[in-house]
This record gives C-alpha cells, sequence and structure tokens, in this order.
C-alpha cells in the first residue's frame, strides 16, 4: 500500500526502525545520566518516597521502551525477510491483529499515560501541592486511559489485510490523542502562567538583577519541562494519521521513545536543580538572604513607586572582619562588633 506521497508500507516500516533506533539510543544515555543521579539522592537521603517512585518510573519506560523496540524489530524481520514483504502481498504490516502490532501500541499507550503522570506531578509540585490545579489533567489521564485501551482492543480486533487507517481506528487515536495533547497542553499553560506570576511578584519586591536570571536557559527548560514539545509532536502524528498518511509510521514509533525521554528530561532536571521551580526557590532564597536584620533591602523602601532600569538603588555597604567572613547583625537589631563606618572608625581610634 502506498499513499499519496508515494512511501510504502514497508518502506515506512523499514525507516521506523531506523528512526526508532536512534531514539532509543539517545534515550539509553539520558535514562543512564537519569538513574545515577536518582541513585546519588537516594543514597543522601533517607526518606526518599517520591525519589523511589521517579525511580521505579524510570525503569520502567525504559524497559517498555526497549520491548517496543524489540517488537518492532521483530515484525520488521519477519515481514521483510520471511514474508517478503518488499515483492507484495499480505505481511505482517497488514495484519493490525497480530500481537507484534496492537502489543507496540499497547505498549506504546502505557509510556503515554506515565508520561502525562509526571508531567501533572511537575504542575501539581509549582503549584505548592494544590490539588485542585490538577484536577483537569487527572482527569484526561483517565480518559487517555480508557481510549487508549479501546484503540488497543480495535487493533486485536481487525482482521488480516484490514487498511492500517480504518474509521474505528483512526476514531479512537485521535481521541487519545487529543486528551494527551490536552494534557500536556494544560501543563504548558499553567507551568508558565505560575513563571509569570512569579516573575511579576519578585519585581515588586526585588531589584532587577533578581528578577532577570538566565533567561535563555529558563526558557529552554520551561518549554522542555511543561511538554511543549511533545505537544507538537502529538498535534503531528494526529495530523498525519487523520491523512491516512504512511508516515506517520515513521513518527508514530518514534513517539514512542519520546514518551519516554521528555519525562526522563524532567527527572533529569529536578535532579539538577534546573527546574522552574528551583528557579523561583533560588530566586526567593537569594531576596531573603538580602534583607538583613536592621538593615532592609534598599528595594523594599521601593514597593509602591514602579520599576525604574535606569536608575540606580544604593544598599548598603557590608562590613568583612580581618579573616574575610561576612559580619551579620545581631537579634537586637543592632550590630555585635559595631559594623557601621563610624562605630569602626571609634574602634580603631580607641
Amino acid at each position: 500500500m502506498t499513499d499519496q506521497t508515494g512511501l510504502s508500507l514497508p518502506k515506512s516500516y523499514f525507516l521506523s526502525v531506523f528512526c526508532e533506533g536512534i531514539f532509543h539510543g539517545m534515550y539509553t544515555t539520558l535514562f543512564c545520566s537519569a538513574m545515577y543521579l536518582l541513585l546519588r539522592r537516594h543514597r543522601r537521603k533517607s526518606k526518599g518516597i517520591t525519589n523511589t517512585i521517579m525511580t521505579i518510573l524510570t525503569v520502567v519506560m525504559y524497559c517498555i521502551s526497549t520491548v517496543h523496540l524489540a517488537l518492532s524489530v521483530r515484525m520488521n524481520l519477519v515481514a521483510l525477510f520471511t514474508q517478503k514483504a518488499a515483492d507484495g502481498g499480505e505481511t505482517l504490516y497488514d495484519d493490525q491483529g497480530s500481537p507484534l502490532y496492537f502489543g507496540q501500541v499497547a505498549f506504546e499507550v502505557i509510556n503515554c499515560v506515565l508520561g502525562d503522570s509526571i508531567v501533572t506531578w511537575r504542575t501539581w509540585i509549582l503549584w505548592g501541592r494544590d490539588w485542585r490545579a490538577i484536577y483537569f489533567p487527572c482527569f484526561l489521564m483517565v480518559g487517555s486511559t480508557v481510549t487508549g485501551s479501546v484503540m488497543v482492543y480495535q487493533f486485536s480486533l481487525s482482521p488480516p489485510g484490514q487498511p492500517n487507517f480504518s474509521n474505528n481506528t483512526t476514531i479512537w487515536f485521535s481521541i487519545f490523542g487529543g486528551f494527551s495533547f490536552l494534557t500536556n497542553f494544560y501543563a504548558v499553560i499553567v507551568i508558565s502562567l505560575k513563571t509569570w506570576l512569579h516573575r511579576r511578584k519578585m519585581k515588586r519586591v526585588s531589584v532587577d538583577v533578581i528578577v532577570n536570571g538566565p533567561r535563555y536557559y529558563g526558557a529552554l527548560f520551561l518549554v522542555i519541562e511543561s511538554g511543549g514539545i511533545y505537544c507538537i509532536a502529538v498535534i503531528l502524528v494526529i495530523i498525519f494519521f487523520v491523512q491516512s498518511s504512511n508516515v506517520v509510521i515513521i513518527l508514530a514509533d518514534m513517539l514512542a521513545h519520546l514518551t519516554g525521554i521528555y519525562p526522563t528530561v524532567i527527572i533529569v532536571l529536578v535532579c539538577l536543580k534546573l527546574t522552574q521551580h528551583d528557579e523561583m526557590t533560588r530566586k526567593e532564597a537569594t531576596l531573603a538572604s538580602m534583607q538583613f536584620r536592621g538593615h532592609p533591602l534598599a528595594t523594599t523602601t521601593i514597593q509602591n513607586e514602579p520599576m525604574n532600569p535606569s536608575k540606580t538603588y544604593p544598599l548598603r555597604p557590608m562590613k568583612f572582619n580581618e579573616l574575610g567572613s561576612h559580619i551579620e547583625d545581631s537579634p537586637a537589631g543592632g550590630s555585635s562588633d559595631d559594623i557601621d563606618s563610624e562605630g569602626l572608625s571609634r574602634k580603631e581610634s580607641a
């Protein structure tokens, strides 16, 4: 069967295995990095329930991705060399009811739901563990699980020779893809909103140097963490599937590994403390450390006036003792060593 692009089924499946192997190699490298970071964190923390769950999910998703690749290789070996798919005729490529065929779809659905759950978990963390923020994506994940199961069942009932893009499979695949897309698109929206609200809050109480930070890295991590790249991939797969193009076979097999790659990237970012949540925490900690007792941050006196980038706001000088360590204020509000310049000069004159 050849589609409007001139790509036949044997060619599309052969190219899909090639691309799938490349993505699985990338996934393997990322998986090893994630496991190293997770196991190192596990040794340092005695109570790491979340760390344990993330480790289990990482291993399960990688194993599912590996099994998917093995089934794909097996199906191509049988179709190309045993059944001579290049010469035409009915092969495994035309038998959606074969366990080698719908088994790949089943594993992809499982990985997709697990990946969506990790993105939803990050949304929950970023919104201060507020359950109200994830009611909608949890409903979407339930919908993904149900429609994905029905889709796999429809594939298993397909008789040999039925076209790959039948009405039943196309409908259920579109619904399943729509649920998965909405889950990740919701994460993109709410994580972006939380980041914007946090930056707006910090601009009211801090100087510009605290607010800005590494903008380009922050934008990149936001796209990765929120699943923006995955949303684009899902939309492309749905479009090509609805158009009955054999290109979807290549994209779908690549997506089978992408569903495991991008949650693993999130786990790596969490371990390296490079997520949006970590960035917000660092900024708030930096602001708090600058507000010394008895010496309020200069910006606290201008909270009710708009920030002027061209205007400078001088801070009180910090004094250091002769050993080079910073002298902090005493709890009573004054300095234990009288750190103002006049007091210091009186000590020296004495």
